[in-house]
């Protein structure tokens, strides 16, 4: 192999031995701590654990119910939809008969409704 391309390859090396001895001492310090973590504060863990664990089923819970409720609202909308129930809007802009912009308001062509 060329000594160019072997020279090239040490500076790689040198970062991931130096990233992979830090990675191990994280590790290791990570290790000690939990060792000398009294029980009370494990406890005190497993028990925020459990909370936090019951409040994602009840946000589960009410998502499902927002999903139902959304379902049923989209299925309600198609069947009326089906029944070509809505109709054009009420024409209210004297320039613009298909605008429906409220008094004070610009229409979707920049008009000024007066």
């Amino acid at each position: 192999m060329d000594p160019g391309t072997v020279g090239v390859f040490i500076p790689i090396l040198a970062v991931l031995g130096g990233c992979g001895l830090m990675g191990l001492k994280m590790w290791s310090n990570h290790q000690l701590r939990m060792r000398e973590m009294p029980s009370s504060d494990n406890e005190h863990l497993t028990e925020a654990v459990q909370q936090l664990h019951d409040e994602v089923g009840s946000m589960r819970e009410d998502l499902a119910e927002i999903h139902e409720r959304m379902d049923f609202t989209e299925r309600m909308l198609s069947e009326v939809r089906s029944r070509n129930a809505i109709g054009p809007g009420a024409s209210t802009c004297e320039e613009h008969p298909s605008c429906s912009s409220p008094p004070g308001r610009s229409c979707f062509t920049g008009h000024q409704r007066q």
